[in-house]
């Protein structure tokens, strides 16, 4: 799963960058990340359009 995938180098305080195609993927996905709070302030940073995640 993607929120694993990405949460677990945030944890370990590693970059990852998350492309998609779409905004609404890349949403979903840091959404997933997000939820499991295993990531301190300032570690995600989102650049995009605003959309609609879930």
């Amino acid at each position: 799963m993607l929120k694993r995938a990405v949460g677990d180098p945030i944890a370990r305080r590693e970059r990852v960058l998350l492309a998609s195609a779409t905004n609404i993927a890349v949403g979903n996905a840091l959404l997933g990340v997000v939820e499991e709070n295993r990531h301190g302030p300032g570690d995600i940073v989102r650049a995009g359009h605003r959309s609609c995640a879930r």
